[in-house]
């Protein structure tokens, strides 16, 4: 992971190496602090060079003939964990970089972590 996250910033390809630290986060897997430090710098410098763009959802439902759809009168379990649940991007950054900083002793990082955990609660109260 680290030599792929080093060659994409130096590549400046920064969405390909968020989303590898986005997966990352989304299966706890940071082994070292230098996985975190090329993480928190992709994500960073994504999130500062990212356009509208590139933060719409590009997925497409694939119709297959094999998938049997059955209805049924109620849904049990509706529950969103905040974690695998989340598909928007902005919060699937935010998040990533909360998790890659949670243990930042610097003083910049800790700023950045306490102004993410600020937007991610205003975007639950206005989404």
């Amino acid at each position: 992971m680290n030599f792929f996250s080093s060659h994409k910033l130096f590549q400046k390809i920064l969405i390909e190496a968020a989303q590898v630290c986005t997966d990352l986060m989304l299966q706890d897997d940071d082994d070292d602090y230098l996985t975190r430090a090329l993480g928190l710098n992709a994500c960073y410098n994504f999130y500062l060079t990212a356009t509208e763009e590139d933060f719409k959802s590009t997925a497409v439902e694939i119709e297959d003939e094999d998938i049997v759809k059955v209805k049924v009168q109620f849904v049990r379990n509706l529950t969103n964990d905040d974690h695998f649940d989340l598909i928007d991007k902005r919060k699937l950054l935010g998040k990533t970089i909360a998790y890659l900083s949670r243990d930042a002793n610097n003083s910049e990082l800790i700023s950045l972590q306490v102004k993410l955990k600020l937007f991610l609660y205003f975007i639950k109260l206005f989404v």
